[in-house]
C-alpha cells in the first residue's frame, strides 16, 4: 500500500537468457571426441557450455538427440570427405591405408582434397576417430545416434566396395575372396586400430599387426605402408 506522495520502485525483469545451441554442440563435439561419446555426461556439457541441464534438454529434447546431432556434424565434416575419396581411385589409389593411417596418426593430409576436413579443430589429446570410437560401444547409444552410425556405415560399405573393385582391376588386390566378407573385415580392422590406440599400443606395433592382417588380400605388398 502506497502512502500519499510515496513511490514504488519496480525491478525490471529481463527476458531469460537464450541458450547458445551452437556452443553446446561445439562443447559436446570436443568432449565426445576427447573422452568418448559414452563417457561424457549432460552435466559436464552444461558446466563447460555455461548453461543448465534442463536448458539442454529443453533445447535438444533428449541426450540421444544431442549425441545424434554431434555425430551428424562429425560425419559431415570428417567422415564423408574421407569416404568420397574411395570413389576416386585414380587420385587416391591407396585410400584404404590412408584411412587407417588417419586413425593411427590422428589425421592424414592424404585422405581427401575436401577443405572441410582440414578445417576441423581436433581437441588436444583426442585419439583417433570419434565415429569409430562410438561404434566400439554402439549398443550404448540411443536409437537416434545409432541411426546416424548405421546410415554412414551403409555409405562406407558402398565406397569401400567401389575401391576394392578398382584395386582388383589394378592388380593391387587379389580376386579370390568374397568381397562382402572383405568389406566387413576392413570395417572390423578400423575398430581394432581405434581400440589399440585407446589401449596405448605403439603406432609401430599397430601398423605391424594391421599389415599382417591385410597381407593375404594384397598382391602389391609395397602398398601396405
Amino acid at each position: 500500500m502506497l502512502l500519499w506522495g510515496g513511490s514504488m520502485s519496480l525491478k525490471k525483469v529481463g527476458r531469460p537468457k537464450k541458450l547458445d545451441r551452437q556452443n553446446v554442440i561445439d562443447v559436446a563435439f570436443n568432449e565426445y571426441w576427447l573422452h568418448g561419446i559414452h563417457e561424457v555426461s549432460v552435466t559436464k556439457i552444461a558446466q563447460l557450455s555455461k548453461t543448465s541441464r534442463p536448458g539442454i534438454y529443453v533445447e535438444f529434447g533428449s541426450e540421444d538427440k544431442l549425441k545424434a546431432e554431434v555425430l551428424r556434424k562429425y560425419i559431415k565434416e570428417s567422415v564423408y570427405p574421407v569416404y568420397e575419396s574411395y570413389n576416386n581411385y585414380k587420385r587416391f589409389p591407396n585410400q584404404l591405408m590412408n584411412n587407417y593411417n588417419a586413425i593411427i596418426y590422428d589425421g592424414n593430409e592424404f585422405v581427401t582434397d575436401n577443405k572441410s576436413y582440414f578445417k576441423i579443430k581436433r581437441p588436444k589429446k583426442s585419439i583417433g576417430c570419434m565415429m569409430v570410437r562410438s561404434i566400439l560401444n554402439i549398443n550404448k547409444l540411443g536409437p537416434l545416434a545409432s541411426k546416424e552410425i548405421k546410415e554412414i556405415n551403409k555409405y562406407r560399405k558402398k565406397m569401400i566396395k567401389t575401391y576394392i573393385l578398382n584395386a582388383q582391376n589394378d592388380e593391387v588386390l587379389y580376386k579370390n575372396f568374397d568381397i562382402d566378407f572383405f568389406i566387413n573385415f576392413i570395417l572390423e580392422q578400423f575398430k581394432f586400430v581405434q581400440l589399440m590406440r585407446l589401449e596405448g599400443s605403439s603406432k609401430t606395433y599397430i601398423k605391424q599387426v594391421l599389415n599382417a592382417s591385410l597381407d593375404p588380400f594384397y598382391k602389391k605388398k609395397e602398398l601396405l605402408n
